[in-house]
């Protein structure tokens, strides 16, 4: 699944921690856990303009192995024709997470790598950009370069500032449909929970599945996270959960129960695909796009990576997340994020560092990108109108109607921290599963806030 590999980078980076602080000798995790962010050192640099000096400069470049290593390589060697005196020395394959965990290990880390620990940022490896997203794209003299992508969801703002350089785009949290099943029954996709839950029992008693589902935590948290927003309000979800938890707020609140016990009434009612606790995200995608269940919650990218298994005869489309009539949350909010790649506080070389991160972002590299995959991204306009699909179209129409959003993963919305946002999602399937009751699954996440407050 297009996500996924965020998990992969999650979980792989959690296990390099858990080695790091296991073996002899000093190591990263020397810092403190939550260190107040470093005071950021203002870099000096515009990065405008293809360098003109003649000393040689290597960087390394951490490259995320999603997208195939011939359309980075393509990028690179262009670049290094404009940039004659960059040398760009990558890392690409299944292990980045582990190379890059390893260099910040040894106090060297790569000149660019991927966000997925907001600590990196608490413990000043991560450059501040929030002055350098002011200065020019790359190869222009004026306009700024923040002002390349997309608003929302945009560069990461933590602590007031902001870190990362956005990259592909996705947005989730969707209901998808079979279209042609809806219309052979009469009916319409929902707008509001009640309207979906009569949907569940029309096809129940129909024998169709109602949802195809996995087991993969990524998406079935959504259930919860998402009822929880559409109840609550994200305004309370961020006093509840997040590194700025405000007095009096509590997961064990009569509002998350509801959402709690609304999502599990989902499995406990039988809307589930038949077995979904042993289904993978990719199988469970199978089920849908081969027209055995009528919904599926996912994001906007599902048509396209799941093109080459979807018949020609079978018509999907989706809508959002339904509303909860009486709910406080606002029923255009999202979830939404980018893959964010970040920029070393400690690199010898900043111009180039930048330099090189801005044309990786610049509209020419993203579009021959986007052609290849057939992904959104957050440079605007990487995708032209004549070649985004109908799906692409309403994930951009979605987005720009959101009154907010929050990321895919934990934080820094419901957790902190990226492992308490995993230690979530992982309680979540035992939630969907039926393996705990809501006020356990409630109270689980309330004590380990409570364990992460009284460590700082």
């Amino acid at each position: 699944m297009k996500r996924n590999w965020l998990l992969l980078t999650v979980l792989l980076t959690i296990v390099a921690m858990v080695a790091t602080q296991c073996a002899p000798g000093p190591a990263a995790t020397e810092v403190p856990k939550e260190a107040p962010v470093a005071e950021a050192k203002p870099t000096e640099v515009t990065g405008a303009q293809p360098t003109t000096a003649a000393e040689q400069v290597t960087l390394d470049v951490v490259l995320s192995s999603y997208w195939q290593e011939e359309w980075w390589t393509k990028l690179i060697n262009k670049f290094q024709e404009e940039n004659p005196n960059i040398k760009i020395d990558y890392w690409w394959g299944s292990d980045w997470t582990e190379y890059t965990q390893t260099k910040i290990a040894a106090g060297d880390p790569p000149d660019i790598f991927w966000l997925t620990r907001y600590e990196w940022i608490d413990n000043g490896l991560v450059m501040d950009l929030t002055d350098i997203l002011e200065t020019p794209p790359y190869g222009q003299t004026s306009g700024t370069w923040r002002d390349t992508f997309y608003a929302k969801p945009g560069p990461i703002e933590y602590k007031g500032r902001l870190w990362t350089v956005p990259w592909d785009l996705y947005t989730d949290g969707y209901i998808w449909y079979n279209v042609g099943l809806f219309e052979e029954h009469g009916k319409q996709p929902p707008t509001t929970w009640d309207e979906m839950i009569a949907l569940c029992d029309y096809f129940k008693s129909k024998g169709i599945p109602c949802f195809a589902q996995s087991n993969d935590p990524l998406y079935i948290n959504q259930w919860f996270r998402l009822l929880a927003q559409r109840l609550a309000g994200l305004d309370k979800i961020r006093a509840t959960g997040s590194a700025e938890r405000k007095e009096g707020n509590h997961w064990t609140d009569p509002v998350f129960l509801q959402a709690a016990e609304m999502a599990q009434s989902v499995a406990k009612n039988g809307y589930l695909i038949s077995g979904y606790e042993g289904l993978d995200y990719h199988a469970a995608q199978i089920e849908f796009v081969q027209g055995r269940a009528a919904m599926m919650l996912i994001g906007n990218w599902l048509a396209g990576e799941m093109a080459d298994s979807i018949p020609a005869d079978l018509k999907l489309d989706y809508v959002r997340f339904p509303q909860v009539v009486g709910g406080k949350g606002d029923p255009t909010v999202q979830i939404a994020g980018t893959s964010d790649m970040i920029l070393s506080a400690k690199t010898a070389h900043p111009e180039e560092t930048i330099l090189f991160a801005k044309y990786l972002t610049s509209l020419e590299a993203v579009t021959s990108m986007a052609q290849d995959s057939h992904l959104l991204y957050a440079t605007k306009g990487s995708t032209p109108e004549d070649k985004m699909t109908p799906y692409d179209k309403k994930a951009l129409q979605y987005m720009e109607e959101a009154a907010d959003t929050f990321e895919w993963y934990g934080p820094p919305d419901f957790t902190p921290t990226f492992e308490m946002g995993d230690q979530m999602f992982n309680d979540c399937v035992s939630l969907m599963l039926l393996q705990m009751t809501p006020q356990e699954f409630l109270q689980r996440l309330e004590d380990r806030m409570v364990e992460w407050e009284n460590s700082q």
